[in-house]
């Protein structure tokens, strides 16, 4: 089973800097925790993003799991292939202001990123960012590569897919943010 989550929320803006998590951000991971550990995960693999890295700690430190940072699920955007028309017009516009180092054109590094984490036995949950998130749904529904435009993954939304030998990937969950309502595990109502 193959676990996908946003990080939790930054402080400040993530197109200035490379920033850690705000205090809510810190609490989100926590509840999120909480939740991982009825699981059976064997790895937490990580974006190299500081707000990534820190969320994968946090899990890992309050579920026990080893972290392990990975290149493969860093921050990227997704772009059209040279004969792909399913994206809207207002993207092309959108879309210019992406730095080149997180622009995927045709997303073929993250269809590279789907196939190495899709065939790896075992439970493991991806730290990543919300248009990577995206792109494994939408892998998984085999929806046209624009319907990742059509998803805002929440921080630490709760993304979980099946990937059964020899047969389509399964959505379990997507965006699920239970552990994100009501108190706190543990307080009082």
């Amino acid at each position: 089973m193959l676990y996908v989550v946003r990080h939790a929320e930054q402080a400040g803006e993530a197109e200035e800097s490379d920033p850690g998590l705000s205090t809510a951000g810190r609490e989100q991971a926590r509840r999120l925790a909480l939740r991982l550990r009825a699981t059976t995960l064997e790895t937490i693999h990580h974006s190299p993003a500081r707000r990534a890295v820190e969320t994968a700690r946090l899990l890992g430190e309050l579920t026990g799991v080893r972290t392990e940072e990975s290149e493969l699920v860093r921050d990227r955007t997704p772009l059209p292939g040279p004969d792909d028309d399913s994206y809207p017009q207002w993207f092309a516009g959108w879309s210019s202001g992406i730095p080149a180092a997180e622009g995927d054109p045709g997303g073929r590094a993250l269809e590279a990123t789907v196939r190495c984490f899709a065939n790896r036995p075992g439970d493991r949950l991806i730290v990543t960012h919300a248009f990577v998130v995206g792109w494994f749904v939408r892998h998984a529904l085999d929806a046209p590569s624009s319907a990742w435009l059509r998803l805002a993954p929440a921080h630490t939304g709760l993304t979980v897919i099946d990937y059964p030998p020899g047969r389509p990937p399964r959505l379990v969950a997507v965006n699920d943010v239970g552990h994100l309502l009501g108190p706190p595990p543990g307080s009082t109502p």
